[in-house]
This record gives C-alpha cells, sequence and structure tokens, in this order.
C-alpha cells in the first residue's frame, strides 16, 4: 500500500539529532560485535545441552530394551513365550 500524498515538513525532525563523535561510534560498535559473541555462544550451548539430553534419552531408552531382554534369558522365557501366555 502506498501513500500518494506527500507528507511535508510536519512530520519532519525539528530539533537537531544527537551528535556522537567517531570515538563513541567505534564504542558502539565493540558493544554490538560483543553482543553478537554471546548470542551465538548462548545459542550454541543451548544447542549443545539439548544435544546432550536428546542422547541421553536415546541410549537410556536403547539402554533399557537390551536390559530387559537379558532378564528375560537369565529367566530362561523368550519374549515369543511371554506374548503368548498373555
Amino acid at each position: 500500500m502506498s501513500h500518494p500524498e506527500h507528507h511535508g515538513e510536519e512530520h519532519a525532525v525539528k530539533t537537531a539529532l544527537p551528535y556522537f563523535p567517531a570515538e563513541e561510534w567505534d564504542h558502539f560498535h565493540q558493544e554490538d560485535i560483543h553482543a553478537a559473541k554471546m548470542i551465538i555462544l548462548l545459542m550454541t550451548t543451548i544447542f549443545s545441552i539439548g544435544l546432550v539430553l536428546y542422547a541421553t534419552i536415546a541410549m537410556i531408552s536403547l539402554g533399557g530394551n537390551r536390559h530387559e531382554e537379558e532378564i528375560k534369558r537369565q529367566n530362561g522365557q523368550s519374549s515369543r513365550a511371554i506374548v503368548s501366555r498373555a
């Protein structure tokens, strides 16, 4: 959507914009770089924690099935015998 009418001087800034010396602009730039690095570090940390949790749950669920089969073998029962009784 475009506006055919032109907004005149009534929407212009009436006061002068603040002046920042070059040193202050450099400081702002350095702060932006630091913030970007911290955001990347935070995102990487969250991803790594999620990956570790996912792997842990996968190992537990896979290991649990193997443990049940081992108990059945020790008791002399096969999984088919248990299913046929049910």
